[in-house]
Parts: structure tokens; C-alpha cells; sequence
């Protein structure tokens, strides 16, 4: 008989080795103090999942700073992240 297992394993992709992972960094960084939306990562670098690849990024140890914008014209949120070097301050906005 086979088991399957339900439980779910998170592997995150290694910076390093990722050229997906790198290819977001330095978007973020180029992004610099005005940040990049959801929309901008997902043209720019492809990806359907921003929050995921954020996620994984996270993981390997980037403090990714994301913050709610609030809506855009079609209503859609609209959410901007920064990499950890440029993110607004608390007390800015």
C-alpha cells in the first residue's frame, strides 16, 4: 500500500543558486526608497506569485518590507515592497 503524506513541505530556492530569487533582489534594489508594486514585480520579472518568491526571499534571510497602498482605479490592492536597505522608516510615509 502507498501513503501519501499531506503534510506540506516549504523549500524555499537558495539566493544563490536562484537566479529567479536574484533577478527579485535587485529589482528591489532598484526599486530603491519608492519601492515596487505587486504589478511591477510581476511584468518585470515574471512571476505570478510575488508574495511567494517574497516569501522565499524572506527565507534566505532578506527582510522584505511589504505595506498596503490601498486601490488602484479598477479596485484592485495594491501592495508595495521594498528591499530592507531602502524601506520606509515607521514614522515616514
Amino acid at each position: 500500500m502507498i501513503q501519501l503524506s499531506l503534510e506540506k513541505h516549504h523549500h524555499a530556492a537558495k539566493l544563490k543558486d536562484s537566479e529567479r530569487l536574484q533577478r527579485l533582489e535587485t529589482f528591489l534594489i532598484s526599486g530603491g526608497r519608492r519601492g515596487r508594486t505587486t504589478l511591477e514585480i510581476q511584468e518585470h520579472c515574471r512571476t505570478g506569485g510575488v508574495s511567494r518568491d517574497v516569501d522565499e526571499l524572506r527565507k534566505n534571510g532578506v527582510k522584505v518590507v511589504c505595506q498596503y497602498e490601498g486601490r488602484n482605479v479598477n479596485g484592485r490592492k495594491v501592495f508595495c515592497y521594498w528591499h530592507p536597505a531602502f524601506a520606509p522608516k515607521e514614522n515616514e510615509e
